[in-house]
């Protein structure tokens, strides 16, 4: 059962929801539960495709060693060959297997080929597959070439690369067929909403319906109609409240067509966006989204889908694995500073050495952060009674001359020494190293739609706003720098970021 509002009736919502408040707005966690979901059931497609990549690489690594022992056997006429690592040559054909799987598995994940939901044909699929083989190759003989290693056989490297072919046109094609059956019986189904009205709209719902292979369930329609059903879907009015139908239905992804609506359509983008819900817009209604776009297809009809950030798929596998890595590099190397930290601490002022904070993460999900204890004990406690001293605009608190501050902390706060236990939330996943801050939850409640743009990704150490002024800045110049790195993220972004916060720290300039 869908409820109904009234437009108007969001908006006076939503004026509540800026009111300031010190309790946790129970509508965070109506936005956090259903994102868990989506969350999910994308996980449980991503174990799909972990268990048909593995049976790929699991049959293709087989391969590759069945050929090498059968050469070498037969080569040096060793009997009982097989597992066996004293074999000759087995370091050097170790290392070209290395490579050729290393770069095949980043092209294939480049070209999101272990994606479940494919919107490609599988012709398109495996064409992809084959360059992905074909260029790790070729490049893994270079690489061969370049360090001298001559000894491989070409009869080999040619068996191994067909080998490749056929066991990846074989398991991908065994795939399709089981997603497909999966598909019929009603497992793993994007469910969608469509909001647009006309014969494209009619059109559109008819192929996803006759085509149960694309994985799309269309639960409900979006339009202005006298009908309470099209194609034996329920029909929404405009004013429905989609937030409640995202929640109950557990929708993923809605889809909007040609629409001559643009102000609705740019109004549900605001609202819906801070939902973990992908937009996919039928072409001509591109000129009405800032964000970036990717192309696609449902069946034969294109479509935009709003990219909330190029930080996802391969890239997000990157900036994992940098962040793990100089995690732990700069945790070794900082080691001492954490140590003379705290002692300071412990001798300066009673409490514990490490304050553990509430904060809200990617899509609304609570983590708690680390920092070095700064202020005095019951510091939260003296927050009400000065509140009136609060020198930032919108939806957060600061005071240049804290009196809440200890005399350590006011130290280890000029320099950002206080941040550095954050490392452990890289470290676990909690956060990035460059990313927007985590807001409190009180701050969140505050919140407005583009505000909640923040949120679209994993929170980090340092920022935009960061190394542009840091806490001289006014709220509005952090969203919008934090908005810029989202729609603009990439690895040299990131490097230029962490670059540019080490004399940023170092001054101490507008740190407080």
């Amino acid at each position: 059962m869908v409820a109904h509002f009234s437009r108007d009736t969001f908006d006076a919502g939503e004026k509540n929801m800026k009111s300031k408040t010190v309790q946790i707005d129970p509508k965070l966690y109506a936005v956090s539960e259903p994102n868990q979901q989506v969350q999910k059931k994308k996980a449980n497609l991503s174990r799909l495709s972990f268990w048909f990549g593995l049976a790929e690489w699991g049959l293709i690594s087989a391969f590759f060693y069945f050929v090498y022992v059968w050469r070498i056997s037969t080569e040096f006429e060793i009997a009982s060959p097989w597992l066996r690592l004293d074999l000759p040559r087995f370091g050097e054909y170790a290392l070209f297997y290395t490579v050729f799987m290393l770069i095949n598995f980043f092209l294939i994940l480049h070209y999101r080929l272990y994606s479940v939901q494919q919107a490609t044909s599988f012709f398109d699929e495996y064409t992809k597959s084959v360059k992905a083989a074909l260029y790790a190759v070729l490049i893994s003989v270079g690489i061969s070439f370049f360090l001298k290693i001559i000894v491989y056989s070409r009869l080999v490297i040619l068996i191994v690369v067909l080998g490749n072919l056929l066991i990846s046109f074989t398991v991908r094609l065994i795939r399709r067929l089981v997603i497909s059956q999966l598909y019929q019986r009603g497992h793993l189904l994007r469910r969608a909403l469509l909001v647009g009205e006309g014969t494209l709209t009619e059109n559109l719902l008819k192929e996803i319906q006759s085509g149960k292979q694309m994985g799309i369930s269309v639960v409900g329609v979006v339009m202005d109609s006298d009908e309470d059903s099209l194609s034996g879907l329920p029909v929404l009015p405009k004013t429905s409240d989609l937030r409640q139908t995202i929640i109950n239905e557990e929708i993923d992804e809605i889809i909007i067509t040609s629409l001559d609506d643009r102000p609705y359509i740019e109004y549900l983008f605001q609202k819906l966006r801070k939902y973990d819900v992908d937009f996919k817009v039928i072409p001509d209604m591109f000129n009405i989204i800032s964000s970036p776009i990717e192309l696609g297809h449902i069946t034969t009809m294109p479509y935009f889908s709003l990219v909330r950030t190029p930080m996802k798929g391969i890239n997000l596998v990157w900036k994992r694995f940098f962040d793990i890595i100089l995690s732990v590099i700069i945790v070794l190397l900082l080691s001492p500073l954490f140590l003379v930290t705290a002692i300071a601490i412990k001798l300066d002022s009673k409490g514990e050495l490490i304050y553990r904070q509430q904060r809200v993460g990617k899509n609304g999900q609570l983590f708690h952060m680390y920092k070095f204890r700064s202020m005095v004990q019951e510091a939260e406690k003296l927050l009400a009674s000065l509140e009136d001293a609060n020198e930032a605009d919108g939806p957060v608190f600061k005071i240049k001359n804290d009196p809440r501050l200890t005399k350590v902390g006011k130290f280890i706060r000029k320099y950002s020494i206080d941040e550095l236990p954050q490392l452990f939330n890289v470290i676990k996943g909690d956060m990035s190293l460059v990313g927007p801050r985590p807001p409190l939850p009180v701050e969140v409640e505050q919140y407005g739609d583009r505000e909640w743009r923040r949120m679209e990704v994993v929170p980090g150490i340092t920022g935009m706003w960061q190394v542009s002024g840091r806490s001289n800045l006014r709220f509005q110049q952090w969203v919008d720098l934090d908005l810029y790195y989202i729609e603009n993220w990439s690895i040299l972004l990131d490097l230029k970021i962490m670059l540019r916060t080490i004399p940023a720290v170092l001054k101490g300039e507008g740190a407080y």
